[in-house]
């Protein structure tokens, strides 16, 4: 007859590095989503690497308000 919990087994910190830690082993999905904000990143880089800045007309700012989609449809800028 076994007792309750005796088969229980625990992480002895010898064996593992984080025995208190869960790690999923969760890698960077790369995505659609992923692949646009990377694009919009290195748009927004090559604009300030032209020119000192930019500025954006606040009036014609088209927010695009979707469960899946987070960003503009329209966002009118002028280089300076």
């Amino acid at each position: 007859m076994h007792s309750r919990g005796s088969n229980v087994k625990t992480a002895s910190p010898e064996a593992s590095p984080g025995p208190g830690r869960v790690d999923r082993g969760l890698t960077r999905r790369r995505t659609p989503g992923w692949a646009a904000r990377l694009e919009t990143r290195v748009r927004v880089e090559e604009l300030f690497a032209v020119g000192p800045g930019f500025e954006v007309d606040a009036d014609g700012l088209d927010r695009v308000h979707s469960g899946n989609v987070r960003g503009f449809s329209r966002l009118p800028m002028t280089l300076v």
